[in-house]
């Protein structure tokens, strides 16, 4: 079952990049480079910020529950 899984996988894994090759692109004729590479700056930005809301709130967790340990 395995075996089946990881290749069914691997097989759509392969696949998006074909078509993803394939639709970046249609967009790049359509929009233009640029547009595009300001796109994925945009989307990294969103990224980072959202990865740094998540770890400061992980590390608030992390202290409060380390702050309880150390009350006991």
């Amino acid at each position: 079952m395995l075996g089946r899984v990881s290749s069914s996988f691997m097989s759509v894994f392969s696949l998006a990049q074909v078509l993803g090759l394939l639709l970046s692109g249609r967009l790049a004729v359509w929009f233009g480079i640029r547009a595009i590479f300001l796109l994925c700056a945009a989307a990294l930005a969103v990224n980072v910020i959202a990865g740094s809301i998540r770890r400061s709130r992980q590390a608030s967790d992390y202290a409060r529950g380390a702050a309880s340990d150390e009350s006991r």
